[in-house]
């Protein structure tokens, strides 16, 4: 995990002192990761407690931390394949948890040898959370949102929303399978243990469309393939090939709820592009996903809304190559 922020040692002080107080003096403390985010930073830091490796988070936002430790606890009585709740601030300044001494499964997908064994790991580990958390089908809090795009402004941001407002049309009060949602399940939240994965990052306890999951899990993985060949380090294999690996673990896709799968796709990715493009001036790693991003939206038909030359229509994704073709119905 990477160091987006350069070390602050009175801030790891800090942290430190109060990690002592609730769950005792470590022996050792060592910040593994930083980003930055509104009012702050975001620091990880690994902590040998008792004995206990334990991986400590902390974050400017108390009512995040707070947020995201309760998602994890509620994830942890349904799986036992996801991080252990170890201890939460009662400030709100950190939360703990045990830590996994393993690869990140989007440390690995670079390399074509065994990747679609592990894109199906990620799918079954989905599958099984949704399967076991399935209240039937039904709406999701996304449709009664008058704003689909977050707030922050930026170039475009409100031509975009007009056009998935749109497109969202008649999908308005759309049924799908509700379920438990692990809310940002990405390869970056994910430990590869070889013969099975194990969530951790947990953003919100929040129940809804399945599809947000899987969307936001293919279009990181799209992301980043983009990236990889930006910076001239391109990955092998296809896309669609990792797309079909991972569906094909999850499971088909009915074909009455696809029209919506792509939708909530086109959301998830105006989403991220909305976020990086209002902090594009911050440097070359948000103006770099801001573009991509831009580029994969193009190709959904949604170009001109981000300030990017558009592709083909949004209707050949029901049966394009993004993995959503016949054989999901």
């Amino acid at each position: 995990m990477p160091l987006l922020v350069p070390p602050d040692p009175a801030a790891s002080a800090r942290a430190e002192a109060r990690v002592a107080v609730i769950l005792g003096r470590p022996e050792r403390f060592e910040e593994v990761y930083s980003k930055p985010v509104r009012g702050g930073v975001v620091r990880v830091f690994r902590a040998e407690i008792g004995g206990e490796a334990l991986a400590i988070k902390s974050d400017p936002r108390p009512e995040i931390v707070t947020e995201q430790y309760r998602a994890l606890e509620r994830l942890r009585a349904v799986t036992g394949d996801c991080v252990v709740p170890r201890g939460l601030c009662p400030e709100g300044r950190f939360l703990a948890t045990g830590w996994i001494d393993a690869p990140l499964l989007s440390d690995r997908m670079s390399d074509l040898s065994g990747r679609a064994a592990r894109l199906t790991r990620a799918g079954r580990w989905l599958r099984r959370l949704h399967h076991r958390t399935r209240r039937g089908r039904g709406g999701d809090l996304w449709q009664r949102r008058g704003r689909l795009l977050p707030p922050d402004p930026c170039a475009g941001r409100d031509r975009l929303e007009a056009t998935l407002h749109a497109r969202h049309g008649g999908l308005a009060r759309a049924q799908a399978p509700v379920a438990m949602l692990h809310s940002d399940f990405q390869a970056h939240n994910l430990f590869d243990l070889g013969e099975r994965v194990v969530a951790f990052d947990r953003h919100s306890d929040r129940e809804g469309h399945v599809y947000f999951d899987t969307a936001r899990f293919l279009t990181g993985l799209s992301l980043r393939r983009r990236l990889a060949e930006a910076g001239e380090q391109p990955w092998p294999g296809t896309e669609a090939g990792d797309r079909r690996s991972f569906l094909a673990a999850y499971g088909p896709i009915p074909a009455r709820d696809r029209a919506l799968s792509v939708f909530v796709e086109d959301l998830v990715l105006a989403r991220l592009w909305a976020l990086f493009a209002a902090r594009a001036h911050l440097g070359a790693r948000f103006e770099a996903r801001r573009a991509v991003l831009a580029g994969l939206l193009a190709e959904r038909g949604l170009g001109e809304a981000s300030g990017h030359a558009s592709g083909g229509a949004p209707e050949r994704l029901l049966r394009g190559p993004l993995g959503l073709g016949r054989r999901w119905g």
